[in-house]
């Protein structure tokens, strides 16, 4: 009986090698999924989740009405053409298979939208109650480009310096250039 290690010894073929080189990808392709970081999602006890997966579901539910006409439509066109009028029998089929689309991809959608209230889109509250609403920005000062500079939300003359100050209304504050930091 031979040992393993004697195989290895053995000199190898091109074909060997692929077939040794295709399983090691494939291994590879198959296992580096499992390493990847988990996303990050939101509690579903946040006041905005219930309401988000509410409008989510009551969205699908439109959209899935819609297709249950389609599926109707085909199914009396079905009906129609089995009792005698044969070229209904194409527009039934097409009915249908336009159907199940719809039917598919008002379902891909509700996953989508489902996810999505897991995400930092649910804490919006100008979309769902419950969700904080983002604070807008505030725009920058327009400060004359030759006698002064942007110090936060001031401006500050040239020859002043900006310094952060946590006492000041925008977080920084302006001082002489003596003044150190």
């Amino acid at each position: 009986m031979e040992h393993w290690f004697d195989a290895l010894s053995r000199p190898t073929t091109r074909r060997t090698a692929l077939k040794g080189a295709a399983v090691a990808v494939l291994g590879i392709g198959l296992g580096l999924p499992a390493l990847r970081p988990s996303t990050a999602q939101a509690a579903e006890s946040e006041p905005c989740f219930a309401p988000c997966i509410q409008a989510s579901t009551r969205e699908w539910d439109t959209a899935y009405a819609g297709c249950l006409q389609l599926k109707r439509a085909g199914t009396v066109n079905f009906a129609a053409a089995v009792l005698g009028a044969a070229p209904l029998v194409i527009l039934s089929f097409l009915q249908n298979v336009a159907a199940v689309s719809c039917g598919s991809s008002a379902e891909l959608d509700w996953h989508r939208a489902s996810l999505a209230c897991r995400g930092s889109e649910c804490g919006n509250g100008a979309k769902y109650p419950g969700g904080t609403v983002p604070v807008p920005p505030k725009p920058k000062p327009k400060c004359d480009p030759i006698d002064e500079i942007a110090c936060g939300d001031t401006c500050c003359y040239t020859f002043n310096k900006c310094c952060p100050d946590a006492s000041a209304p925008g977080g920084y504050a302006c001082w002489a250039a003596d003044h150190t930091c």
